[in-house]
């Protein structure tokens, strides 16, 4: 009797999807983690600008990045070259995210007031500006968001 030989079954590995968060406030987030789960994405939290960058240009890299939250004003990190002691962290962020080839949409939520430097962030290529609005808000936003950008 000849041994049947079986083909080894393909192995899938399954990324999920994941929203990168960057903001040194420790707000609840729930509704947003909950609806971004259900669309079948994954919230990753970081604190400041430089952990922010890291996470982004890692995830961007290993193919799982979908989209970036940022605050504007938090703490610069040793990545980043902040002058202003923070006031801009996210918007140099988001012009390094950029100068690296990282695509995604980015959405600014943030309390800034200073005309000029939300309009420095709105002129980054495929970035939002909302204020800092209730997290179920901010859900609906991201997920509208999303679903335009696949």
């Amino acid at each position: 009797m000849v041994p049947i030989i079986k083909e080894p079954e393909a192995v899938i590995i399954e990324h999920t999807m994941k929203v990168l968060l960057v903001d040194d406030q420790a707000y609840s987030f729930t509704p947003l983690e909950e609806r971004l789960s259900a669309l079948g994405y994954e919230l990753v939290r970081r604190i400041d600008a430089s952990e922010g960058l890291k996470e982004a240009l890692a995830l961007h890299k290993a193919g799982e990045l979908r989209l970036v939250i940022l605050d504007i004003i938090m703490k610069a990190g040793p990545m980043i070259s902040d002058w202003t002691g923070g006031r801009e962290s996210g918007v140099v962020l988001a012009e390094q995210l950029r100068k690296e080839g990282v695509p995604v949409p980015i959405v600014f939520f943030t309390v800034v007031s200073d005309d000029q430097l939300k309009s420095r962030a709105m002129c980054i290529a495929n970035s939002r500006y909302i204020g800092k609005i209730p997290a179920q808000s901010i859900a609906d936003i991201v997920a509208r968001t999303l679903q335009r950008s696949q």
